[in-house]
């Protein structure tokens, strides 16, 4: 059975109200400071990890001959119309596909991050203002 005398003071109530409020508003702040570490971090390796992908695929394409088949698209129109398909085949033959997919992995992820860390700076900046 509940006693009236257990009913607090308005005013401890408030306090109480308050204290919860600003705990709630310092961990939003602190979340928001650790995903934009988190997400800078992944920006920072995602282009540390692009530059040497891309020279790499493009030593690879042109080791491959993927550049002679691709030259030949902009170059050579009419020997294009007649044997298109061989030429189709031997660009897919020789295109770098692994190591596009390393190039494109790498500048997604360092979009998606860059995208969130604004997000977590706007965050923090709203939290702080």
């Amino acid at each position: 059975m509940k006693q009236i005398s257990h009913i607090g003071d308005p005013r401890s109530e408030e306090r109480v109200r308050l204290a919860v409020m600003k705990r709630i508003a310092r961990r939003r702040l602190m979340t928001a400071r650790a995903w934009a570490a988190w997400h800078g971090l992944l920006i920072f390796v995602a282009a540390v990890a692009f530059v040497p992908a891309l020279q790499y695929t493009l030593a690879r394409s042109a080791s491959s001959g993927f550049n002679y088949y691709a030259s030949l698209f902009a170059s050579d129109g009419a020997h294009l119309a007649g044997s298109w398909n061989s030429l189709a085949l031997s660009l897919a033959e020789s295109a770098p596909v692994l190591d596009s997919i390393f190039v494109l992995a790498a500048f997604f992820v360092f979009a998606y991050s860059a995208r969130k860390m604004a997000g977590d700076l706007s965050r923090l900046h709203y939290s702080l203002s």
